[in-house]
């Protein structure tokens, strides 16, 4: 996942990463704290290197390491348009996710 995002390597970043290079992956991610800007910059780049088309980079499971960022699944996460991706965010300054709001998805 090194393009898109944070110079910065944080502590969560390195075990996506690792989880991604031994192909063991959580079967979902909650990304909290900080800022949303930042959470959501990952959580679209995890979304992308899992769903790319023709990746860059594979582990020795197969596993997307680094996408491509041009093929249709790629654009799709960019443009937040992927059916399987949603992105759910605070509707007011207390950054609370609602019941109602998960209740939507």
């Amino acid at each position: 996942m090194p393009n898109g995002v944070p110079e910065t390597e944080t502590h969560p970043t390195q075990l996506l990463r690792r989880s991604l290079a031994n192909g063991r992956l959580g079967h979902a991610y909650l990304f909290v704290g900080g800022d949303i800007e930042s959470l959501e910059s990952h959580a679209v780049e995890l979304a992308r290197t899992l769903n790319c088309q023709t990746p860059k980079a594979t582990g020795e499971t197969g596993i997307p390491l680094e996408p491509c960022r041009e093929c249709t699944a790629c654009r799709k996460v960019d443009s937040h348009n992927f059916p399987d991706l949603d992105i759910v965010r605070p509707e007011s300054k207390s950054r609370v996710v609602t019941v109602d709001q998960i209740r939507g998805l």
